[in-house]
């Protein structure tokens, strides 16, 4: 006979303490905006770990082929002698909170962020403002850190989740905006000096191009925090962001990687700013696809027509997926996968015979909506990280002065039809396509205007 007391699942326990109502105010995103045209934007979510920083409108998009990569560059030198404290204080000040600090840099922006407890999020941002708006630049200094950035590209130069899409937006864009490199080279890495670091800070981190942002934070504390820190920044000239031109054609670049041939089928697509932004993003949900190694299982898109099509049919494709990067005025969208170099063309015949029957073949309503539910699903869960969040908040209201919550997509999600998606795929292979060949040799290369043909354009 069990000793334990039974009580069954829809009572309380007799003895069990009754739990305590607590009422907490609306959560929501507050906007406002200093005297000088820095934005804030914070949402206090009540956690125990803030995330604070900025987002300032400043990425390889916007600079000259030569120069571009500085945005990279600066993602790891950064943290550096600032006119108030050598790099160790700045190490111990941080390392002292426990707090965790990054910069990433975007295409179309940096993001600079501290996670840490909301007791020390004014440490955090005086210790952001100081390293970016009085940093010594010492030339000696920065000539001593081209070597390190170096060497961590000669590394990642072997890694196809960095240099693929890096070498798509080339192909797709050009050498100029969105095709600017991302990355600096052996021959770039000159241009970078205390001059251009410090007219590249003076250029782009201006008032009306800063976003402070915060989550786990008050809004009135923020604000007066801002206003503390970045509240003295003086205007710039306002920069004209030239409109994205997207050019397509083939590239082929010869780098052995992983010893795999790397193929990609890409189409310009629907920016931030299009009607039909969710009609693609369920196109891409309802592609799917993945790793080889992992071709099944539950929340790994097994159903997703990359998955049965290609991953599930062929046993020498090694990856397949449909991926896309978007833009306030444009976005790529791409059929990548990656096999053996014998097997090169045969994978890009492969992936345009998915392109195309993206917009010949319309979805059943069983696939369209598995492919609405998981992309709704995706934006709800990544709400509630707070570093995605903090990210969301930063990007939204840089771009629309606003922050649209899950529900506001939810709504457009569920608009998106059949017709929808096949229209959004047949204007998108009506244009340009772009191809791209990443591997160790072509014997086997798939051919541009053969890729045009089958596309039937």
């Amino acid at each position: 006979m069990t000793g334990y007391r039974q009580v069954p699942l829809s009572q309380p326990l007799p003895d069990a303490p009754q739990p305590v109502p607590t009422t907490y105010p609306e959560i929501k995103t507050e906007i406002s905006k200093l005297a000088n045209g820095v934005t804030v934007a914070s949402r206090q979510t009540f956690d125990a770990i803030s995330c604070v920083g900025f987002l300032v409108k400043a990425g390889s998009r916007y600079l000259d082929p030569q120069i571009s990569g500085i945005a990279h560059y600066m993602e790891t030198n950064t943290f550096k002698e600032t006119g108030n404290r050598t790099v160790l204080d700045t190490m111990r000040t941080l390392g002292g909170m426990g707090a965790q600090h990054s910069v990433q840099a975007f295409r179309d922006c940096t993001l600079y962020t501290v996670e840490v407890f909301p007791d020390d999020a004014e440490i955090a941002l005086d210790v952001l403002a100081d390293v970016t708006q009085n940093p010594t630049l010492n030339p000696v200094k920065v000539a001593d850190a081209q070597n390190p950035y170096m060497w961590m590209r000669g590394d990642a130069l072997q890694n196809p989740e960095s240099e693929v899409p890096e070498l798509m937006h080339q192909a797709a864009y050009g050498s100029n905006g969105l095709g600017a490199p991302f990355f600096l080279d052996e021959n770039t890495i000159n241009n970078v000096t205390s001059e251009s670091i410090r007219n590249y800070y003076d250029t782009f981190y201006t008032p009306d191009r800063i976003v402070v942002t915060g989550t786990a934070i008050e809004h009135d504390r923020l604000v007066d925090l801002a206003q503390k820190y970045f509240g003295e920044l003086k205007g710039g000239e306002t920069i004209a962001q030239e409109k994205a031109s997207y050019v397509g054609g083939e590239l082929r670049y010869k780098n052995a990687m992983d010893g795999n041939q790397h193929v990609a089928v890409v189409f310009e697509g629907e920016s931030w700013n299009s009607p039909d932004l969710m009609a693609m993003c369920t196109l891409n949900m309802m592609m799917g696809g993945g790793g080889s190694f992992s071709a099944g299982g539950p929340g790994k898109g097994m159903y997703t027509r990359l998955y049965q099509e290609v991953l599930g049919q062929y046993g020498w494709v090694n990856h397949a997926s449909c991926s896309h990067s978007i833009f306030d005025d444009s976005s790529i969208f791409a059929l990548y996968g990656f096999t053996k170099p014998s097997y090169a063309k045969n994978l890009a015949d492969v992936l345009v015979q998915q392109a195309t029957q993206m917009a010949d073949r319309t979805p059943s309503d069983e696939e369209l909506n598995r492919a609405k539910n998981s992309l709704a699903s995706n934006i709800a869960f990544e709400f509630e990280h707070r570093q995605i969040l903090f990210e969301d908040i930063g990007r939204q209201v840089m771009m629309w002065g606003e922050h649209r919550e899950p529900s506001y997509w939810q709504n457009l999600i569920n608009k998106v039809t059949s017709a929808d998606v096949q229209r959004v795929a047949k204007k998108m292979l009506g244009g340009k396509p772009t191809l791209l060949n990443v591997g160790p040799e072509f014997s086997n290369a798939p051919n541009y205007d053969e890729v045009c043909k089958q596309l039937k354009r």
